[in-house]
């Protein structure tokens, strides 16, 4: 996983909760979320995960992604007194964008996630989250802590696929060329272009950070 950094909810959407509540005498829930506004909130969510998935990092746009709750709704339903919850509707520190799996399958990320009790994962807005796998050059990956590793097993991020997927993005980014600049692929890797990160960018600067260590130890 990649940190994302969140920043403050957008005017428009917190603005949308208090007309809504005007108007309705209730407060909104996500099933409320339509039109226009839903689709300026996805749009705020690619820019500001850099247009890669919360969970595989794999490259998405408003059309193959959906909005993700870290914290299920049914958290929420089921734990009606619990403050940790409380928010987790339409809270936008709760609200991220997933990938929909491989082709739309829900084979992995989001979908596959479905209601899993929050406490067991890792969020990708944890900042030490990155620390938390570890990747190799075939495009593995493994969790180096209890919620690191039952991340992956719940979000299916060791699938086939994605192994694939970020072998051939590792293999693909340069790094083993004879030549290879190890400096400039690390900040090639970890500075998004045009607003954009490279996909399963986090996988190929740990191969790359792990090489480079092994450089300077030889």
């Amino acid at each position: 996983m990649k940190y994302i950094k969140k920043g403050d909810s957008p005017a428009k959407f917190e603005q949308w909760k208090i007309d809504f509540k005007d108007r309705t005498g209730r407060e909104p829930v996500y099933l409320d979320l339509k039109g226009s506004i839903k689709r300026d909130l996805k749009e705020t969510l690619l820019k500001e995960q850099g247009y890669i998935c919360c969970y595989c990092m794999c490259r998405i746009a408003a059309y193959d992604s959906h909005i993700e709750h870290f914290i299920a709704r049914s958290e929420a339903k089921d734990r009606p007194y619990s403050v940790v919850v409380q928010d987790a509707e339409l809270g936008y520190e709760n609200l991220l964008l997933s990938c929909e799996g491989e082709e739309g399958d829900g084979k992995h990320c989001g979908r596959f996630k479905d209601n899993a009790v929050h406490e067991m994962l890792l969020s990708p807005t944890v900042p030490s989250v990155e620390s938390d796998f570890q990747y190799t050059a075939n495009g593995e990956i493994n969790g180096l802590s209890p919620e690191a590793m039952t991340s992956v097993r719940v979000l299916n991020l060791s699938s086939y696929d994605l192994n694939r997927h970020r072998r051939t993005a590792i293999f693909m980014s340069g790094l083993f060329e004879p030549d290879a600049d190890y400096d400039f692929l690390i900040e090639k890797f970890r500075v998004p272009e045009d607003g954009m990160y490279a996909p399963f960018c986090q996988a190929i600067l740990y191969v790359l950070e792990t090489l480079k260590r092994g450089e300077i130890e030889e």
